[in-house]
């Protein structure tokens, strides 16, 4: 495994930047350096829905995207994450289309459920039946096993040469030079009808299993699972010291209760989550507020009420955006993702109307959140600029998550949108400066210590130390002016100058500030 203070990854689409495809993405990436220095590639095979996730042949680069030669180019001048989608494939795919046709070779890929097959006690991601009919080329039907939706038919890991297939699919990427593996939706790969079928023990064991095959093939490629679930079940993806399973994971909680600090002015149960966890050693977590998908809810439970969840969603639609729902409690619909830009979720509440400068602060106080803490930043790509909702992409597709997954057209477009003195370029100056504070300290480094101070209100202090120096970050998400008492010995980052012990800090502000490495800092 590796990663440094360096590290920090945008996730973006191969044709986020227009016919370019993963040639423009490099271009941006270097139109980002350094404060940027990798990139989580969304994936880039051939695909029939969801945003590429519905891949129809793993062995194959989408043309419109490039080639494997230009999958290797990225990987050999910046940090590449390939997207692996190893729970399902598209029905329209080559796997399953064989499978139908009555390929031998393809027999036993996919999960058929019988009728009458009492599926009562399986999780439910999404609101759409959980099996699908399909008619084979015989004439004859069967029920598939499809989590996430019609087109998406779940592989069956029961068959060894699915875990083959799969496994070879993965060690393709290493080979065209992918620092990082993302397993995406790996909680739900092994199926028992009578569980609730997601974070099975079998489960565990394949991500332990191809732990042990990437360390044997290249110890450097980082592997990453993508659990949107409870704290304490994605935590479990890190496996233990005698079975290490991913080397990093998801920080999924972090978003919405972040949000919740945002809009509420009270980072307490932010606060309290931070400082109930610490990864062990070797194992690190991503940091990021939004991606492709949205914000996911089910990471706050536990950590807020469901008065407080169900607030989220109010302003999210209040901002534009859309809820997405799945089958809760009793098959009674429940709120299970934000869907919208991060300025788009930030844009409502208390206060609002916001002013675009009110807006960039608390674009970029939350932002700190996510850059100070233990782990390797994740930011994506309409974050750099604050990106508003695309309504017009939502509404020609019909699909809720394409308001967060608009296009920028070209390369010439997102630069435009860097530069000048827009929101955009306001947003992406003041992420840059603390990006760059991060890199040139190793006490930002992911396996740094980090402390994360007791306190109240809308105040979050964050206290790191190693590799010969130490930081301290003072975020205030809410909206009004306070203080901190901070202590003396501390020094501007922004300018050199020394804090005084009780720091005033102005709403939605992040202040950073370097301070004498101590004898070692607190677990707290």
């Amino acid at each position: 495994m590796s990663w440094s203070d360096s590290d920090a990854w945008v996730i973006c689409y191969p044709d986020q930047f227009g016919a370019g495809g993963i040639g423009a993405v490099d271009s941006v990436l270097e139109m980002l350096a350094p404060a940027i220095n990798g990139v989580h590639l969304l994936p880039f095979h051939p695909s029939s829905s969801d945003g590429g996730f519905s891949v129809r042949d793993h062995a194959v680069v989408d043309p419109a995207a490039g080639t494997w030669a230009d999958v290797a180019g990225l990987a050999s001048r910046h940090r590449l994450m390939a997207d692996a989608v190893v729970n399902h494939v598209s029905a329209r795919g080559a796997w399953f289309q064989a499978h139908l046709a009555g390929d031998r070779a393809r027999a036993g890929f996919f999960r058929e459920v019988p009728a009458g097959t009492d599926l009562d006690a399986v999780v439910r991601p999404r609101s759409t039946p959980l099996t699908t009919r399909f008619t084979r080329s015989d004439g004859s039907v069967a029920d598939y096993w499809t989590t996430f939706g019609p087109d998406q038919v779940d592989l069956d890991y029961r068959s060894p040469e699915v875990l083959l297939a799969v496994f070879d699919a993965v060690f393709r990427y290493v080979r065209h030079g992918a620092a990082a593996i993302r397993l995406d939706a790996v909680a739900f790969l092994w199926k028992d009808p009578a569980s609730a079928s997601v974070h099975l023990e079998q489960t565990h064991t394949i991500v332990a299993l191809l732990r042990h095959c990437l360390d044997e093939i290249d110890r450097s490629v980082v592997l990453i699972t993508e659990t949107n679930v409870a704290h304490v079940d994605n935590m479990a993806y890190l496996g233990s010291v005698d079975r290490p399973e991913a080397h990093a994971v998801y920080q999924f909680s972090l978003a919405p209760l972040v949000l919740h600090g945002v809009h509420t002015g009270d980072v307490s149960p932010l606060r309290r989550w931070l400082r109930s966890f610490d990864p062990r050693p070797g194992t690190t977590v991503l940091n990021f507020l939004a991606g492709h998908d949205g914000v996911g809810l089910r990471p706050a439970v536990g950590w807020l009420r469901p008065d407080e969840v169900r607030d989220l969603a109010d302003r999210c639609r209040e901002g534009g955006g859309r809820v997405n729902e799945a089958v809760g409690v009793d098959a009674e619909p429940e709120p299970y993702e934000l869907v919208a830009t991060w300025r788009s979720l930030l844009s409502a509440g208390e206060g609002s109307p916001f002013s675009a400068e009110e807006l960039i602060a608390r674009h970029l106080a939350t932002h700190a959140v996510a850059l100070a803490l233990q782990g390797v930043p994740l930011l994506y790509v309409h974050s750099l600029v604050g990106s508003t909702n695309d309504v017009d992409g939502a509404r020609r597709s019909g699909v809720a998550r394409d308001l967060n997954r608009g296009r920028f057209g070209s390369v010439a477009a997102f630069a435009a949108a860097l530069d000048g003195d827009g929101f955009g370029s306001v947003v992406w100056a003041g992420l840059a400066r603390m990006l760059g504070w991060r890199r040139r300290r190793g006490c930002f480094h992911p396996d740094s210590a980090q402390r994360v101070w007791p306190g109240e209100g809308p105040v979050l202090v964050v206290e790191r130390e190693g590799r010969g120096a130490r930081a301290l970050v003072v975020m205030n998400l809410g909206g009004k002016p306070a203080s901190v008492e901070i202590g003396r010995g501390w020094c501007s980052m922004d300018g050199g100058d020394e804090a005084a012990p009780v720091l005033e800090i102005g709403p939605w502000e992040s202040r950073w500030f370097d301070g004498e490495p101590a004898a070692r800092v607190s677990a707290g």
